[in-house]
């Protein structure tokens, strides 16, 4: 009967495993379709990277679709950090800061960012 128990907790811990794998493959597919619009929103300046790892509008003016480009790509934002989170054993709000940093890092001159203050300016040369 115990053999039978391990058997099924075995099973089960390789559906988990290859679960997370095709979520994880799922969500960067996402991310992938969506980054030449968000990119070319951030260049346009409407959307900048706050310093909680996510998306924030810069501009009053947003279509309908932006708003749910935006939304979907920060819903799988969350989901990320949850994955890592868990992984590493940290609060997702520790996974998303640090994120921020590394985005913060790699952002283009000319895109908003949001300082570890709170206060947003646009990437310069400088701000690396």
């Amino acid at each position: 009967m115990k053999r039978k128990w391990i058997g099924v907790w075995a099973v089960l811990a390789a559906f988990c495993v290859s679960g997370v794998a095709a979520d994880r493959a799922a969500i960067k597919k996402r991310m992938a379709e969506r980054l030449p619009l968000l990119t070319q929103m951030k260049d346009q300046g409407l959307i900048g990277e706050n310093n909680l790892g996510y998306l924030e509008f810069r501009s009053g003016d947003r279509t309908d679709k932006q708003k749910d480009v935006v939304g979907k790509e920060n819903a799988d934002r969350l989901l990320v950090y949850h994955m890592v989170a868990e992984e590493i054993n940290v609060s997702v709000q520790v996974v998303g800061k640090r994120r921020a940093v590394q985005i913060a890092k790699n952002e283009p001159e000319g895109h908003w960012i949001q300082k570890p203050d709170g206060s947003w300016v646009r990437k310069t040369d400088s701000d690396e």
